[in-house]
């Protein structure tokens, strides 16, 4: 579960990447909301197994402005995020 390298983009990057992610199938799952941005989440292959894996982070660039760094997994997304994501899912559920 090798990660490769981290990207830094902007939040319209980050839509546009999720929008062409689902479309194709994949899905997204919450690790923790954004505050200006989309926050911290998994973009998975569950039904798709020709799309990458990738963990997406919220950073603050300033107190007005955020970017997000994506971590693309080749080999399927560390347990620790899946672990933050059911986490996130229970306490959502209560």
């Amino acid at each position: 579960m090798k990660a490769g390298v981290r990207y830094r983009v902007s939040v319209e990057d980050v839509e546009r990447l999720i929008q062409k992610y689902t479309s194709e199938g994949g899905q997204m799952h919450t690790i923790d909301e954004g505050c200006l941005g989309k926050g911290t989440f998994i973009l998975s292959n569950e039904m798709n197994e020709k799309l990458v894996e990738f963990v997406v982070f919220e950073v603050a660039l300033n107190e007005w402005s955020c970017a997000h760094e994506i971590v693309k997994y080749l080999h399927g997304v560390p347990q620790k995020y899946w672990k933050a994501a059911n986490k996130y899912l229970k306490e959502a559920m209560q």
